[in-house]
């Protein structure tokens, strides 16, 4: 499961490297991020490998390019408690992204950085997880999301619904919102 997140990753880091250089970025060669099916690859289990590489090759022309007068890339992980086996779902080697994390931070003196969000703070507390060592045991910083109010709520649950396909009426919103006090 990991090669399609490595692969997931790669295509979004290039969707939006594309979007930052209009004009075109036909010198920047991205392996795994210009490659449009996941079915489509040789060999997905060398896609941490690729995505790496591709990570660094963006990095570079961020900083050779002249127009960033910053140049970081900064990845943002929802739902993180997947990653690591804490329950159900958990993809497999998903702390192989947390290695991977720790270390390209490292290689690059902070210049990739990444954020993670979810709803089990564990992901950064516990030394070890399943008797092994946890590769994200106080990587991040925790910040906790104070409780949305009435009107942010009704704003997120709407957006989120049309996207779907679903409307919500303003009691539906009121009777969400007095549930889950706007969390």
């Amino acid at each position: 499961e990991m090669p399609f997140v490595w692969w997931h990753l790669a295509r979004s880091l290039a969707s939006r490297v594309d979007a930052c250089f209009p004009n075109g970025t036909a010198n920047l060669r991205q392996d795994l991020g210009r490659r449009e099916r996941f079915d489509a690859q040789p060999r997905p289990e060398r896609n941490g490998a690729r995505f790496h590489s591709d990570v660094l090759r963006v990095l570079e022309h961020l900083s050779s390019d002249g127009t960033f007068s910053i140049s970081r890339i900064i990845l943002v992980i929802d739902e993180v408690e997947y990653l690591l086996p804490l329950g159900d779902g958990a993809i497999a080697d998903g702390a192989g992204f947390f290695r991977w994390a720790r270390g390209i931070s490292q290689e690059t003196h902070g210049k990739v950085l990444t954020v993670v969000a979810g709803a089990i703070p564990l992901v950064a507390e516990l030394a070890q997880l399943g008797g092994r060592d946890n590769p994200a045991f106080q990587l991040y910083r925790e910040l906790f999301v104070p409780p949305l109010r009435r009107a942010e709520c009704s704003e997120m649950i709407t957006t989120i619904g049309r996207r779907m396909g679903i409307v919500f009426s303003p009691d539906a919103v009121d009777v969400v919102y007095r549930h889950t006090g706007g969390h």
